[in-house]
């Protein structure tokens, strides 16, 4: 995973390299940014996914491959 942005708090964009949002879970809240957006996920085998939008628990803007 890839934490974009200059501090936790100002994170703007994650990115996943896994290929499915069930290959990682997390029961907490992972991210605590309010600027956070954007997801990235090159090597998601189907980027359609709706789990994607919350993945890690997070509702997540834009997804994007």
């Amino acid at each position: 995973m890839h934490f974009s942005g200059s501090s936790g708090s100002q994170l703007t964009t994650v990115t996943y390299l896994g290929t499915s949002p069930n290959d990682i879970t997390f029961d907490g809240k992972i991210f605590s940014s309010t600027q956070l957006k954007t997801l990235k996920i090159p090597n998601a085998s189907n980027p359609n996914d709706p789990a994607w939008k919350t993945f890690l628990g997070y509702n997540f803007e834009t997804v994007t491959r």
